[in-house]
C-alpha cells in the first residue's frame, strides 16, 4: 500500500480543550487548559534535533556551505522524505512555492547538519521570539537546546513532480546553504520540534496503547503554550464552530502579526503508515501545527509553521 500523507489524513483525537484560555469551566462540556506548574510535560527529543525548513525553490544559493547529511540511514542521492504531495501539504496552510497541478508534485526533503557558517542566534532564537516559546514553561530548556550548534538541523526541501526518481545517476539536487542568516531566514517557511513524555507510561500494554501515550508530550506542549499565550498576548479570536482555531496578536494591540494555535493537537491513531526516516522502527504519532501569520493587509497569511510533533518508537 502507498504511503499516506499524514500530515493532511491523520484522526484528530478529542481532548475537548477550553474555548477559553483562562476560564475554569466552558459550559459546554470541554476541560479547561491548566498548565500551572513550573516543570514542562515534555522532553525535547533530542536526537531529532531543531529541524529549521530552508525552501529556497529556484533560488538556490550560489555560494555557500555544502553541508553533510545528517542521516546515515538514508543514501546520499535519495531524500529522507518522499511522501509529501504539495497540494496537500500546501492545503494546511504552508507557505510554500506553487506548481500547477499541486498534487502531482512533491515535497521532498533531506536532513543536513547545521553550517558552521550560521549561528543559532541569527536563525534558531529569532523563530523562539517569533513563535514567544520563551513565555512558555519549558521555554528556558528550549532557548539552552538551540543554543548549540550540535542541536540544529537543515531540512532542506526540493519540489518536483511526484513521480520523480532518485538515483545516483539522478541525485537529490546539490544542496547549497548561504553563510549569511538574512539569505537562509528568507526561505525558512517551517520548523519542526519533536518532544517526548517527561514520565513513561508503564500501564500501556499494546502497541496502539503506548502510541497514544506516545503523544501525551505534544498534548501537554499544546495545553502549556496557551496557558502562556492566554497570559501574555491578546486573544484576538476564539474557536467557534466553523473555525477551530485560537488567534493571539503577536504584536500587541497592533495586531498585524498574530499567532494561531489549533484548539486541538493532531493525534495519529494509523501511525504505522507515518514511517519517520530516522529509523523503521520511529513512526509519527503525534503534531501540533502553529502558524505564524501577517495580518497587515486585511487577511491572515501563513509566513512560518512550527511542528510540535511526537513518536511512537517500537521495541
Amino acid at each position: 500500500m502507498a504511503k499516506k500523507n499524514y500530515l493532511i489524513l491523520a484522526v484528530v483525537f478529542g481532548l475537548a480543550l477550553a474555548y477559553s484560555v483562562r476560564a475554569a469551566s466552558t459550559g459546554r462540556g470541554g476541560n479547561a487548559v491548566q498548565a500551572d506548574s513550573d516543570v514542562p510535560g515534555w522532553k525535547i527529543d533530542k536526537a531529532l534535533k531543531f529541524q529549521i525548513a530552508y525552501v529556497p525553490d529556484k533560488n538556490v544559493a550560489r555560494n555557500g556551505e555544502k553541508p553533510k547529511p545528517m542521516l546515515k540511514n538514508k543514501a546520499a542521492y535519495a531524500p529522507d522524505i518522499d511522501n509529501i504531495i504539495l497540494a496537500n501539504i500546501k492545503a494546511l496552510g504552508f507557505n510554500l512555492p506553487d506548481r500547477t497541478p499541486a498534487d502531482q508534485y512533491k515535497l521532498y526533503l533531506k536532513l543536513f547538519n547545521f553550517p558552521d557558517s550560521l549561528e543559532p542566534q541569527e536563525t534558531a532564537y529569532p523563530l523562539l521570539r517569533k513563535f514567544k516559546l520563551d513565555k512558555t514553561v519549558g521555554g528556558a530548556i528550549f532557548e539552552d537546546f538551540i543554543s548549540q550548534k550540535d542541536n540544529l538541523a537543515v531540512k532542506y526541501a526540493y519540489i518536483d513532480k511526484a513521480d520523480r526518481q532518485f538515483s545516483q545517476d539522478k541525485p537529490f539536487p546539490r544542496v547549497v546553504i548561504p553563510g549569511n542568516a538574512q539569505s537562509f531566514n528568507k526561505y525558512v517557511t517551517f520548523c519542526s520540534l519533536y518532544v517526548k513524555s517527561s514520565a513513561g507510561s508503564k500501564s500501556a500494554k499494546s502497541d496502539d496503547d503506548k502510541a497514544k501515550a506516545s503523544t501525551g508530550c505534544v498534548v501537554a506542549f499544546h495545553q502549556e503554550l496557551l496557558e502562556a499565550y492566554g497570559k501574555s498576548l491578546k486573544l484576538l479570536k476564539a474557536p467557534s464552530d466553523s473555525d477551530k482555531n485560537f488567534y493571539f496578536c503577536a504584536d500587541g494591540d497592533k495586531c498585524s502579526k498574530v499567532l494561531k494555535v489549533p484548539q486541538e493537537p493532531i493525534i495519529i491513531n494509523d501511525w504505522r503508515n507515518a514511517p519517520m526516516p530516522t529509523s523503521d522502527k520511529d513512526f509519527l504519532s503525534g503534531l501540533l501545527l502553529i502558524y505564524y501569520m501577517d495580518n497587515s493587509s486585511g487577511g491572515m497569511t501563513p509566513k512560518i509553521v512550527f511542528e510540535v510533533g511526537s513518536l511512537m518508537r517500537m521495541q
